[in-house]
């Protein structure tokens, strides 16, 4: 009887399947030479060029060869079930399929994976501030740190036979969590950075001594002179000086 076969592809795990199936996968190019494999009389993932058999070059045009004798690995090691792997090959916790996972490893996972997906695309959306960008980016590296942490503690318990302590996960993802909360409070911040340079991006001339004022302030920052700015009749938005047209409805402005 063929035994449980699991392997990954990207940072998704997969299995159980059969010796057949994934010889035939692995034919087929969807499991290749570097990509993680793991059956139960096997102490740790190791890559698919290492399995015995498994990765077979076949001359362009011609049939796959039929699957050769599944291999043997000597006794099973202790843990019933597939170690955790994480992220293939960097570490962390991956996505599990085929077998039954504790709701709680999951909720740690989906945790840590939205928390990367919203680094990746907030970071995107909102403008630049450096001091801020630079302390995310640290606390993605913890994130990433403690995601690797939680699978190798997980793979050892799995490895020893035994169940992964729940009170240790918890403060790990205690950890996790502190630092989402931080990256969104820094993420408020880096808004309302952009939203206040979206509103003093331009500068307007002082009337009185000529000197570049942010545009909307009501008070020139060199002399002191009072700023009163034109607004367009038909619309009511700012005018920029000599502007013979406005910006925000294109009316005639009369100057």
């Amino acid at each position: 009887m063929s035994k449980q076969w699991y392997f990954f592809k990207g940072e998704e795990q997969v299995g159980p399947v059969n010796w057949q199936e994934l010889f035939q996968k692995a034919s087929e190019g969807e499991v290749g030479p570097d990509d993680l494999v793991w059956v139960q009389d096997l102490p740790e993932w190791k890559p698919a060029k290492d399995i015995q058999g498994l990765i077979q070059s076949v001359p362009e045009g011609e049939p796959a060869p039929p699957p050769p004798p599944e291999p043997e690995f000597g006794p099973p090691p202790s843990a019933p079930a597939p170690p955790f792997a994480g992220e293939a090959p960097a570490g962390g916790m991956g996505q599990e399929q085929g077998f039954n996972v504790n709701p709680f490893f999951k909720k740690i996972s989906d945790t840590a994976k939205a928390t990367a997906s919203t680094i990746s695309a907030k970071s995107a959306e909102i403008a630049q501030s450096g001091k801020s960008r630079l302390e995310i980016n640290q606390l993605a590296t913890r994130i990433k740190e403690k995601k690797t942490e939680i699978g190798e503690y997980v793979y050892q318990a799995f490895s020893q036979g035994q169940k992964p302590d729940e009170e240790t996960l918890n403060s790990l993802n205690y950890e996790i969590k502190g630092y989402v909360d931080k990256i969104a409070e820094l993420e408020s911040q880096i808004a309302a950075e952009a939203q206040q340079a979206g509103a003093f991006g331009s500068s307007v001339p002082c009337p009185n001594c000529g000197n570049n004022m942010p545009q909307g302030a009501a008070f020139c920052n060199n002399c002191g002179q009072k700023y009163e700015p034109a607004l367009c009749g038909n619309c009511g938005q700012h005018l920029a000086p000599g502007a013979k047209f406005c910006a925000g409805c294109g009316a005639p402005t009369g100057q």
